[in-house]
């Protein structure tokens, strides 16, 4: 993890060195956010709930940081599949567990074009996403040659959170309303690379933005 905290700390430090001469055209900023959460990081499942979010950050003229929250509401996914064991022969294996995975981004903002009303900005940066599981049962089939069932197990499986590092990308959109309030659509996609990981979240929002 050394790597990616110098790494973090020296895109955070040329960002804010970057701002630091446009001094006056620097501004912060606090947002809420609504989150469509489209999870596709565990067991091969893609998962499709709500989220809220919060952010805060500082904008100066071409670049800007922020550090964005989000709160998925936990969701209930089921994994299938079917496998041959050399003893048994085919089993069929299901899992039902609720999860959800809250996270937090620190994001360098890139600022490619602006007009009066609009801003484009490209984001990347750093996540750190916790899996919450509630428990759950994984249920053991074993199958015989039409696909009946000839025996059936059931193993509870307890909770427990697993803490991933990853990098997240994304873009939004600030939308001026007056001087202080603007309407922002965002997307962002996290990758885990490392992790125990079947795939990473994708995370389309719509926030308010209030400009100090």
């Amino acid at each position: 993890m050394k790597p990616i905290r110098l790494a973090f700390f020296t895109a955070l430090a040329l960002a804010l060195a970057a701002a630091a001469p446009a001094q006056t055209g620097t501004q912060a900023w606090v947002a809420g956010r609504v989150i469509l959460d489209v999870d596709s990081s565990i067991l091969s499942t893609t998962a499709v709930g709500p989220a809220g979010g919060a952010a805060f950050g500082i904008d100066a003229r071409r670049i800007g940081f922020q550090v964005a929250l989000d709160w998925p509401v936990p969701h209930t996914s089921d994994y299938v599949g079917t496998f041959q064991d050399p003893l048994v022969g085919p089993v069929r294996m299901t899992v039902r567990r609720t999860s959800s995975s809250p996270s937090w981004q620190a994001l360098l903002a890139f600022h490619p074009w602006s007009g009066s009303r609009l801003r484009l900005s490209l984001l990347a940066g750093f996540t750190s996403v916790t899996h919450r599981d509630a428990g759950f049962t994984v249920v053991s089939e074993r199958l015989g040659p039409n696909g009946e069932v000839l025996e059936r197990a059931e193993t509870p499986v307890p909770g427990r959170n697993n803490w991933w590092p990853g990098f997240a990308f994304g873009a939004d959109v600030v939308i001026r309303l007056s001087s202080h309030v603007a309407l922002v659509p965002e997307v962002r996609v996290m990758a885990f690379p490392g992790a125990d990981s079947d795939g990473g979240i994708f995370r389309p929002a719509a926030g308010v933005r209030w400009t100090f």
